[in-house]
């Protein structure tokens, strides 16, 4: 059995991502996962994990938005 370990960087990165492919800014962002801008950039610099509520957080708002986005093709 093989063993994937995921660091604070990991976790920036995929965020960053995330919030850029979704044309937010750090504040929007901030707002949604209501969290502060600060602690948003600390992440999204890998110099600190988010918690476990926050995780959940971003994977809830993450899949309404996809839902969302193919709702709309899906309806028109």
């Amino acid at each position: 059995m093989s063993r994937t370990l995921v660091d604070a960087a990991f976790y920036g990165r995929a965020l960053r991502a995330g919030r850029r492919s979704a044309h937010l800014n750090r504040a929007d962002m901030a707002k949604i996962l209501k969290i502060s801008r600060d602690v948003l950039v600390r992440i999204e610099n890998g110099k600190m994990l988010p918690s476990n509520d926050l995780i959940k957080n971003i994977f809830t708002e993450s899949c309404i938005m996809l839902w969302a986005k193919n709702y709309k093709k899906i309806s028109n």
